[in-house]
């Protein structure tokens, strides 16, 4: 089985190194942290193993999108991949993964943020930010650095640890040599001379990731024209934007309604008597505390019938009053949210520059 396998170990974006959740975790020394548009929040490191690979056994630096594993794996399987849809955001990069050649894709989109007022994209070798997060609270570098002395990296027990016999069995496992060469050539070095900084908080920043991964050294002003083209083409994106699909919560999907489990209401809502028009009613309160109980998918009577089921019903109506009221007060709650910060942003314009940015290797 393992002749014809393809195992794939991805993080989905940088630690929290610190602020929110901060944990163990080190971007270092790529700049920012989860939730925040550089290359710290971003770049995600992992591997692909498999027989098939024929340039094996080295690093990569290809651009891959967590959305070109589908197509990708698929071709890998056999699958007729021009069969997928056009609009599909992935690029199939398999035939570059078992060659090492450079892969089709050209630039990933790393978000848009409305909310936060920030966005990012990259194009080849080019990243541009537009505004931040956290009012750029999140915005430097942090530890820690993960440098060890090679000689204390203990390559003896990833040889003899189980994964290690195993590959040994089949001779699979890397020389120590090749093991300790993967690793300097895995290692991400920055220069540690900053010729200019960057506030995208005043300023839209610009960096040559390929050369400068740590964002250190802020092209923009020295290339105007790349700045403005890669300002365009976020433009360009933003306006294929569509309304936001978090909706406000349905009351009629409460667990109690469903013998407390979440449920597929809506395809039960749909086989009622009266119609989706008379379930999107009040009658949905009984129609789910009836159906609940059923053992077969079979229309359910529209009143109540016994004692017990007049209960549950009474029950059902009172929790669907008392859901209606969280989610406006939640509804409100948001819509202070957005006011505050849209306060905040007016206020924090007016402050004078901060020391987002400043080089921490000095």
């Amino acid at each position: 089985m393992l002749d014809n396998t393809i195992i794939v170990f991805s993080s989905d974006n940088g630690g929290p190194a610190e602020g929110f959740n901060s944990n163990a975790a080190s971007n270092w020394p790529l700049r920012g942290v989860k939730n925040t548009l550089w290359e710290g929040g971003v770049r995600a490191a992992g591997f692909i193993w498999s027989p098939l690979i024929a340039e094996s056994r080295r690093v990569s630096q290809q651009m891959i999108h967590i959305s070109d594993w589908l197509p990708t794996l698929l071709d890998a399987a056999g699958y007729n991949v021009e069969t997928l849809p056009k609009t599909l955001d992935g690029i199939n990069v398999w035939k570059s993964l078992l060659n090492g050649n450079s892969t089709e894709r050209r630039e990933i989109l790393h978000n848009i943020d409305d909310i936060w007022g920030s966005a990012a994209l990259t194009v080849n070798n080019w990243k541009v930010l537009k505004g931040t997060n956290y009012k750029g609270q999140w915005d430097n570098w942090y530890g820690p650095s993960g440098d060890r002395d090679p000689e204390a990296y203990n390559i003896t027990a990833v040889q003899h640890c189980p994964t290690g016999k195993a590959l040994s069995e089949m001779n699979l496992l890397p020389p120590e040599a090749t093991i300790q060469e993967l690793r300097i050539n895995a290692t991400v070095h920055c220069s540690k001379e900053v010729k200019a900084t960057c506030n995208p908080l005043e300023q839209p920043c610009l960096y040559d990731v390929l050369q400068d991964p740590c964002e250190l050294d802020n092209l923009a002003e020295r290339f105007p024209a790349i700045l403005d083209s890669m300002l365009k083409k976020l433009d360009a994106y933003n306006a294929t934007a569509v309304p936001p699909g978090n909706l406000a919560l349905d009351t009629r999907g409460d667990p109690r309604f469903w013998g407390f489990t979440w449920h597929n209401f809506g395809d039960d809502l749909e086989h009622c008597d009266g119609g989706e028009e008379e379930c999107n009613t009040q009658s949905f309160l009984w129609l789910s505390a009836c159906c609940r109980r059923r053992t077969s998918r079979r229309p359910c009577p529209r009143r109540p019938r016994s004692e017990e089921d007049k209960a549950v019903f009474k029950d059902a109506k009172k929790v669907a009053k008392e859901a209606k009221k969280v989610t406006e007060a939640t509804k409100k709650r948001d819509e202070a949210k957005t006011a505050k910060k849209s306060d905040d942003k007016k206020t924090d314009a007016a402050k004078p520059k901060t020391d987002a940015g400043k080089n921490p290797f000095v």
